[in-house]
């Protein structure tokens, strides 16, 4: 039974089609790729899985529950989570602070246990001795560590990653690589749009290709990298042999 699936989406902007008929299903402990050139819907197909677009057509279905209607805040307490491609941390908090905010929502969890677990998750991440930094001191790549603690607060069973290798030194990439095999390794779900090719070719068995927003391949990842219509649309010959 597929755990997130689109069913014949459609997201107009104005004149601009920016997702046309997109239709996949992902199952339950899926790790899966999602690539394409700029501008071919893959931030908007985020936006509009996670509650932040609604679609002009199509369905959207997450275990089952129609979603199409849903808040992205009812989403996420429903069990599914994303991150942004423009990390999105309050930097005005401290680094615990900041996976406070989500780890409080559930009201029968105290502050105190909710620290526990900030701290715990910190420690995974390695910014454990940054707790009491304000979150504008971090690096780039800390702030997207941050923000993958953050959604770690929440236990989603389904996580949406939206370029989260951007501008990320190598170590904290390696790190980044790490937590998220350990984390679909537990069973959680993910989608991880990227550009970074040797990330998505290294961490995903499939791949989703958007072009102009239609799903143009859908498949095992060695077979979506050696399909000319990809190569064409997006990669390039060169980029593909050099993956």
């Amino acid at each position: 039974m597929s755990q997130l699936q689109a069913q014949g989406v459609v997201k107009r902007f104005g004149g601009l089609v920016a997702l046309d008929d997109v239709s996949f299903a992902v199952d339950p402990g899926e790790l899966i790729g999602l690539i394409g050139p700029n501008g071919s819907g893959k931030t908007t197909l985020l936006n509009v899985l996670s509650g932040f677009e609604r679609p002009e057509a199509g369905v959207v279905r997450f275990e089952e529950r129609i979603c199409n209607k849903l808040e992205a805040h009812e989403l996420a307490q429903a069990g599914l989570a994303r991150t942004f491609q423009v990390t999105k941390i309050f930097r005005r908090l401290s680094v615990l602070d900041n996976l406070l905010v989500p780890g409080l929502t559930d009201w029968t969890i105290s502050r105190k246990d909710a620290a526990d677990r900030g701290g715990e998750i910190l420690a995974r991440l390695e910014l454990e001795a940054l707790s009491d930094e304000l979150a504008s001191n971090l690096s780039g790549g800390q702030s997207k560590l941050l923000e993958f603690g953050r959604i770690m607060m929440l236990s989603p069973r389904v996580v949406l990653l939206d370029e989260p290798f951007g501008g990320v030194h190598p170590t904290l990439k390696t790190l980044m690589h790490g937590t998220i095999r350990r984390w679909n390794k537990s069973g959680v779900t993910i989608l991880l749009v990227s550009h970074d090719m040797g990330s998505i070719f290294g961490l995903c068995n499939r791949v989703l290709v958007l072009h102009n927003g239609a799903l143009i391949a859908d498949g095992a990842a060695e077979d979506v990298r050696a399909e000319p219509g990809v190569i064409k649309a997006y990669l390039g010959d060169e980029s593909m042999r050099a993956v």
